[in-house]
């Protein structure tokens, strides 16, 4: 799920979302995962898994794939 608006924040479809389920991934390109707290603030529910690169360089989608594959393992 790709969430673009913050404010106001889409509450009810993202925990409608997240609550179906197992694994939420948040994939951010700050340092401190902005929207996981925002969701968590929002919603209450903690997003665990976080890969964050905040170097102002784009995810390479390998790179981005290898790291979703660790985590789910």
């Amino acid at each position: 799920m790709q969430i673009i608006v913050a404010d106001p924040f889409p509450y009810e479809k993202v925990k409608n979302v997240f609550d179906t389920v197992t694994n939420i991934i948040d994939v951010e390109q700050n340092s401190t995962a902005q929207l996981a707290r925002l969701v968590k603030e929002k919603t209450g529910i903690e997003i665990k898994n976080k890969i964050l690169r905040y170097d102002g360089r784009p995810f390479d989608p390998f790179e981005l794939h290898k790291k979703i594959e660790e985590v789910l393992k």
